[in-house]
């Protein structure tokens, strides 16, 4: 029992940085070879005429008896690993055992501590890369810089984002410039293109449409990475979506532009009220003076004659300005809720108190359907929501009139979800053709005959719900009738 026998092969064995032993059949060292740094829990030449189980500490022993059961059972060297505390410290061995055909094995056990630990703080960081990327609230990545912008690294927020899983980025499936909305392609292209161009780091909104569809607004900062020759080959970046921030500020400038013209509104209105008042009343005046003048010569044929149409002429007038007085009404009440203070208001309790108090000028009388379920509490105006309704319900009866002689139908329904309370006017009405419908919110638009309408309706209820962070929507069909959808974000209390 000795060191393997010398060779022309020691030069090579020497070269080897591994600790090689001889085992025979019962598992007893019986030679060894090793450089002058090899030493495996004991020097080697202690191994020498030992079962490896006396050495070797239980857990390794295990692993080694494993080790040769599959190795005698295939024939083929086999490949096992185990640690071994070794002067307080664990250390970490991989033992390759090779069959011999004099049924021996040799065991060829290398050091593996040092490999290990760089493996273990390699992904220890990675891991700790993963967490950071991962609680970062934006999409981190790295992309090469070609047209697609095609993903070396993309972190998995990009599916809260966009709805796709970042594997199909990186596996080439999908590209980050497919999934960019085609009005700011060009742009961002351009402005990416000059930052690589000035070796500057880049910011960026623009959009964004997911796999459902939906647009989302977002900010972007990014910047080229170097390589050699002094060229760009990837850009690092990160992309948060903003579409909350953008939506309030879009909220914000609707509020300020809101009291802006409520303010013209109240302004124009009461300018426009005082001269009208004066034309209202001549008209008036002249009215009577003229009734009497015509009595008075109705011997005279042609004067008379004269003075109807003098009067017809008149009677124009009055209804010219009988319409400017009811814009000027709308104005004012549009003034007034535009200007009104929010609160948090109980919407079920306002609808139904709108509902009983408005005033139709219609002789007809619909049948009116309420169903008014429990919802949150919105924040809004009292006045604003009374006027929109007020609006809503003048549309309503308007629309049963033109096409239903005995009555008609009117629907009023309240729900919610967890993020939006909902109120619907239904009538069933004509209707309203696409060209109708998409201008039904314009100011001043009307399908009414000359004097009836002054077309501001809808472009008032419009107005006053986004003022108050809501939205409307037109629902129709000819010939069924129309729905208006109003939803407004519930409150929550701070």
């Amino acid at each position: 029992m000795s060191e393997i026998p010398s060779t022309t092969t020691d030069g090579l064995l020497e070269s080897i940085p591994d600790l090689i032993l001889e085992v025979d059949p019962q598992g007893t060292f019986v030679a060894f070879h090793s450089g002058p740094e090899h030493e495996l829990y004991c020097k080697p030449e202690d191994f020498l005429g030992q079962h490896f189980a006396a050495v070797l500490p239980e857990e390794a022993s295990r692993r080694i008896r494993e080790g040769l059961k599959r190795m005698k059972a295939s024939g083929q060297a086999t490949e096992i690993s185990y640690p071994l505390e070794m002067e307080g410290e664990i250390r970490y061995f991989d033992c390759r055992l090779l069959p011999l055909k004099t049924g021996n094995f040799l065991a060829l056990i290398r050091d593996m501590t040092e490999s290990w630990r760089s493996q273990t703080e390699l992904e220890q960081n990675e891991a700790q890369f993963r967490a950071l990327v991962t609680n970062i609230p934006g999409v981190v990545y790295r992309c090469h810089i070609d047209s697609d912008w095609s993903a070396v690294y993309i972190s998995e927020n990009v599916e809260k984002l966009l709805g796709y899983p970042a594997e199909d980025f990186m596996s080439g499936e999908r590209v980050l410039a497919t999934c960019l909305h085609p009005e700011d392609r060009a742009r961002l292209a351009r402005e990416v293109d000059e930052a690589v161009k000035a070796k500057r780091h880049f910011d960026l909104t623009y959009r964004m449409i997911d796999s459902d569809g939906n647009i989302h607004h977002v900010q972007e900062r990014g910047r080229p990475v170097y390589a050699k020759l002094d060229e760009a080959h990837y850009i690092d970046g990160v992309i948060f979506d903003v579409t909350e921030i953008h939506q309030m500020r879009q909220r914000v400038l609707i509020n300020h532009k809101m009291a802006a013209v409520g303010s013209l509104a109240a302004g124009v209105a009461h300018e426009i009220n005082n001269p009208l008042a004066i034309i209202l009343a001549n008209l008036e005046y002249v009215s009577e003076e003229l009734s009497a003048i015509t009595n008075a010569v109705a011997a005279d044929p042609p004067v008379v004659e004269a003075l109807v149409d003098v009067g017809t002429a008149i009677t124009k007038v009055q209804s010219g300005t009988d319409r400017v007085r009811r814009i000027i009404d709308d104005l004012r009440t549009f003034s007034d809720a535009a200007e009104s203070r929010a609160d948090q208001i109980d919407l079920r309790r306002l609808v139904s108190w709108a509902v009983q108090s408005f005033d139709s000028t219609s002789s007809l009388s619909p049948e009116v359907t309420l169903k008014l379920g429990a919802v949150p509490e919105i924040w809004a105006s009292e006045v604003g929501i009374v006027q929109v309704i007020w609006n809503l319900l003048a549309n309503a009866f308007d629309a049963i009139s033109t096409q239903n002689d005995n009555g008609g139908e009117l629907g009023i329904s309240l729900s919610s979800d967890e993020e939006l309370v909902v109120l619907e006017v239904t009538d069933n009405g004509p209707g309203m053709n696409a060209e109708v419908a998409r201008r039904a919110f314009e100011p001043f638009f009307t399908t009414k005959a000359v004097g009836e309408g002054a077309g501001l309706g809808l472009f008032v209820c419009q107005g006053l719900v986004e003022g108050m962070d809501g939205e409307i929507d037109l629902l129709t069909t000819p010939g069924v009738g129309t729905t208006v959808r109003i939803s407004f974000p519930t409150f929550h209390r701070p």
